[in-house]
């Protein structure tokens, strides 16, 4: 049975172990290069928090580097494959792929502006 769409984004970003106020402008601009780059013809669905938002690792960092580090956790449904047999949809994680590349840029011109 296919999982319900409100419930479970394409993309899920996990912020819930950093201090999102001290890396807003990161993390809304990850998002924003996500939800605007041109997936197949159509934007992906990515949003924040919905199912997970973070784990041991993310948690770890922001504890220890409460000021410089920030793990921004990326959940991607399993839209990419044919969940049930395991069979990859290789041009589906190709795409996946350059939509996260596509991000660099503008994470790195935001992480620029914190200095």
């Amino acid at each position: 049975m296919p999982a319900n769409v409100e419930q479970n984004p394409e993309i899920n970003i996990g912020t819930g172990t950093m201090d999102r106020s001290q890396w807003k402008s990161v993390v809304n601009r990850f998002i924003d290069e996500l939800r605007g780059f041109d997936f197949c013809e159509r934007h992906l669905d990515v949003r924040e928090n919905i199912n997970f938002t973070g784990g041991h690792f993310a948690h770890w960092v922001h504890t220890k580097f409460p000021d410089s580090g920030c793990v921004i956790t990326i959940e991607v449904k399993k839209f990419y494959m044919d969940e049930w047999t395991g069979k990859p949809d290789t041009a589906m994680i190709k795409a996946v792929g350059n939509a996260l590349k596509s991000t660099t840029q503008g994470i790195s011109e935001e992480l620029k502006l914190l200095r």
